[in-house]
């Protein structure tokens, strides 16, 4: 070892009884909102955007990979998933497929090919932990894939074609259960599946994996993506069952998921019962404490012409609503306000967030980064799920016209514990990605035109537990010591460490790095 290295590593190690020590990272995103409550919430989203640790741009024969541009990566253990059209030797789009990263890398280890999505369907995948599941439905069908090597365990025929619906996995459940809605649009005869993951036990368990084990009832359904809490499926819908076809009659609907048949809906709660008519919901909800809270999209009329809703999840009583402007994004409530990626550009909208304060049994309209910013901030939009973290909301763009659906044209990390007038506010921006993000030790995954992004932290090269948590903290000082000493960095530790962006990881970071560690 060097004399340069050992005073570089002394210096850093010198530090560590400096700071106090920093919380541990969460162990994964598994599905659209990170999990099947659908918060939006994280608590190791990267302190900046700036490094790029990785871009995956070529599939395995190397054409441009083309993702579902509204549908979120997921990230479990060492790899990230992602929805992504397949093409075939004309290049004529024939199917969609799942593609697995190599979390650190962005390497890909495996591409499994499913059906056709249909209308534009931005479904994102989700995990299914127990049985090491990656869960995806296109087409007409859902799909079970094995996580670890990409074979395909069954495929699920449904009555219906699933447009922008994102399943949900049962994680506390003594039997694996999965759940997915079907579409319908403007019609009724939509469908919720509760489908079997687990092996076949012939008294405990009489299901292969893959059988459906009831099917619901629940009206008209477009994205009706469910969530699940204790042993309670919810989802929201554009119509009810007994709706005429054609007319709007949005409703939530909770049901028990062990319940036998005609006992299952807990409840059903419906905007018309608040004075609201004529709008559906066609997103997910999201369940935080006591309540579900759900945003719905209205096509006619102009600016705040939709409803935000906040229900008790105990018995389904409406508290609140409030307009807002249209949307299939899910809310995001945290620290007492409620955040809303809403609007498109045209049809008497606008791309946007919006935030509220919950009030408990009211609600009240704090903001709109649109009108507050006299209409300079173009941010949000209605496909688009953000995360949370801190006082600080990951949002991307929607696109500006045509594809409505496709690629999320930039990222925006906004400071909401500001005005949108307020200097400050915007405090950091990417362009040329920005699609819904996942996140999961310090990495943030997005797509973009140009293909799946992993955005880290310079010098986040271990955190509280010997994973990145997203910030610079005592933790990595001993990280990066031994680094330096030992050689035992991967090409992923030399990103994160590279302070001067010669390429590699040595003393000459060292001053770059303690900057970074003491904020100066």
């Amino acid at each position: 070892m060097s004399a340069c290295i050992f005073r570089a590593s002394f210096i850093v190690a010198a530090l560590l009884a400096m700071f106090p020590s920093a919380g541990q990272a969460q162990s994964g995103w598994p599905t659209l909102a990170g999990a099947a409550t659908r918060g939006s919430v994280a608590n190791d989203v990267p302190s900046s955007l700036s490094l790029m640790l990785w871009q995956a741009n070529v599939d395995l024969t190397g054409r441009t990979l083309v993702f579902e541009g509204p549908a979120s990566p997921i990230v479990y253990e060492s790899r990230a998933y992602a929805n992504a059209r397949h093409f075939n030797a004309s290049n004529a789009y024939v199917s969609n497929k799942v593609v697995a990263f190599d979390a650190s890398t962005g390497a890909i280890v495996f591409e499994t090919e499913i059906a056709k999505g249909v209308l534009d369907s931005w479904s994102s995948p989700t995990l299914d932990a127990a049985t090491r599941t990656i869960l995806i439905a296109s087409g007409n069908s859902l799909f079970g894939i094995d996580a670890d090597s990409g074979d395909l365990k069954w495929e699920t025929p449904l009555d219906r074609s699933v447009v922008n619906a994102t399943v949900v996995a049962a994680d506390d459940v003594s039997h694996g259960r999965a759940f997915i809605t079907d579409y319908t649009g403007f019609g009724v005869g939509a469908s919720l599946y509760c489908v079997n993951t687990s092996a076949f036990d012939a008294i405990e368990n009489p299901f292969e994996p893959g059988d459906i084990v009831w099917q619901e009832a629940i009206g008209g359904a477009s994205g009706a993506t469910p969530s699940y809490r204790d042993g309670v499926v919810y989802v929201a819908c554009t119509a009810e069952p007994t709706t005429p076809s054609g007319q709007q009659a949005g409703h939530i609907s909770a049901y028990d998921v062990d319940a036998p048949v005609g006992q299952r809906l807990l409840w059903r709660a419906t905007l018309a019962s608040a004075g609201v008519s004529n709008q559906g919901f066609f997103g997910g909800v999201a369940i935080v404490g006591d309540h579900v809270y759900a945003a719905s999209y209205n096509s006619a009329g102009s600016g705040d012409n939709s409803t935000l809703v906040k229900i008790r999840a105990s018995d389904g009583a409406i508290v609140w609503t409030i307009p807002c402007e249209r949307t299939n994004s899910i809310p995001i409530v945290a620290a007492g306000r409620v955040y809303l990626s809403a609007g498109l550009l045209g049809f008497g909208s606008v791309p946007k967030v919006q935030a509220f304060e919950d009030l408990g049994a009211s609600a009240m309209k704090l903001w709109d980064t649109y009108v507050d910013s006299a209409g300079t901030l173009f941010v949000g939009g209605w496909t688009h799920q953000p995360v949370y973290m801190d006082g600080l909301l990951y949002c991307g763009v929607v696109p500006s016209g045509f594809p409505f659906f496709g690629p999320n044209t930039d990222m925006y990390s906004l400071d909401v514990t500001r005005a949108p007038s307020d200097i400050g506010f915007v405090v950091e921006h990417v362009a040329g990605l920005g699609g819904s993000p996942a996140v999961c030790e310090g990495t943030l995954y997005t797509t973009g035109a140009a293909g799946m992004f992993a955005l880290a932290t310079k010098g986040d090269v271990c955190g509280g537990d010997g994973r990145p948590d997203g910030a610079v903290t005592i933790e990595d000082a001993a990280c990066f010591a031994a680094m330096l000493v030992d050689g035992t960095a991967s090409s992923s530790d030399v990103r994160r460490g590279d302070f001067n962006d010669d390429g590699m990881l040595d003393g000459r970071d060292v001053a770059g790095f303690i900057a970074a560690l003491t904020g100066e």
